[in-house]
C-alpha cells in the first residue's frame, strides 16, 4: 500500500493533465469556430450587415464563385447564398421587382412579403442530364393528354393527364427567334404565395440560371426572358456565353 504522501502528488498530476486536456479542447473549438466564421462571412461581409437607415448593401457588390463562373451582384438583391458543408457555393438566390427598373430603389429581399411582382433568380450547378427539349419530349410528352392549345402571347399550352405524376403543372412552349423556350407553370400556390412559372438558361458549361415569376405575368414571358438574359450577362464573369439548353 502506497503512503498518503505518495498518492497526493500523483492525484495532482492527474488533475493537472485533465485541466490541460480541457484547455486544449476549448482552444481547438475556438480555432474551428473561427475558421468557419471566417470562411462563411469574411468573403461576403454583406451577409453580416444588418439593415439600417443607411443600408450600405445598396452600394456594395457581393462576389461569389459558383462552378466555372464568378458573380458580382448588388448586395441588396441577394436573398441568400447556400454553401456546401465542406466548402464552395451551391446556390445563389436573388429577388428583384418586376418590371425591373435598374434606376429604381429596390427593397431588400427580406422586406418583401408579396412575391407576385418579383422576379426570382437562382444560380446553381448544371445537372449532367438531358437538354430541355430532350427532357420535355422524353419525360413529359407521354403524359400529355391532347394536342397543344394556343395560349397567350404566342405560347402553346400542354396539359397533363390528371392521373399522371405531373397533374399539378402545365407546360408552355414558345419561340424567341430560333430559340425554343420551355416554361413550367404550377397549378398550385407555391410556398412564396403565388402560383409560379419557371424556365432555365445555361449560364455556362457548368452552371445554370433558373428564373421564376408569378403566373399572373405569363403574358410578359418574352420580356422576362430577355431581362433575365441581360442580367446574366451583367452579373457573370469568366464564363462562356449564356444560351438556352
Amino acid at each position: 500500500m502506497q503512503p498518503s504522501w505518495y498518492e497526493e502528488p500523483r492525484n495532482r498530476m492527474r488533475e493537472r493533465s485533465v485541466g490541460v486536456l480541457v484547455l486544449l479542447a476549448i482552444a481547438s473549438f475556438v480555432a474551428v469556430a473561427g475558421t468557419i466564421f471566417a470562411y462563411y462571412f469574411l468573403p461576403n461581409p454583406d451577409l453580416l450587415l444588418g439593415k439600417g437607415d443607411n443600408d450600405p448593401r445598396s452600394r456594395k457588390l457581393t462576389h461569389v464563385k459558383l462552378e466555372d463562373i464568378e458573380l458580382l451582384i448588388p448586395s441588396n438583391l441577394v436573398a441568400r447564398v447556400k454553401r456546401r458543408a465542406l466548402g464552395g457555393v451551391r446556390q445563389v438566390d436573388m429577388e428583384i421587382p418586376w418590371p425591373f427598373d435598374p434606376t429604381a430603389t429596390v427593397p431588400p429581399p427580406e422586406e418583401v412579403t408579396d412575391h407576385t411582382d418579383q422576379l426570382i433568380l437562382t444560380f446553381m450547378p448544371s445537372m449532367p442530364e438531358l437538354s430541355f427539349a430532350e427532357r420535355f419530349n422524353g419525360i413529359y410528352r407521354p403524359y400529355i393528354t391532347h394536342r397543344p392549345v394556343k395560349a397567350q402571347a404566342g405560347l402553346s399550352r400542354y396539359s397533363f393527364s390528371t392521373s399522371s405524376p405531373y397533374a399539378d403543372i402545365e407546360y408552355y412552349v414558345g419561340k424567341i427567334g430560333s430559340t425554343t423556350i420551355y416554361i413550367k407553370c404550377e397549378l398550385r400556390a407555391s410556398s412564396l404565395g403565388p402560383k409560379l412559372c419557371s424556365s432555365t438558361i445555361k449560364a455556362s458549361p457548368k452552371a445554370s440560371l433558373r428564373y421564376r415569376f408569378a403566373r399572373d405575368h405569363l403574358a410578359q414571358w418574352r420580356e422576362i426572358d430577355h431581362t433575365t438574359r441581360q442580367l446574366l450577362l451583367q452579373l457573370t464573369h469568366n464564363s462562356a456565353a449564356a444560351g438556352s439548353g
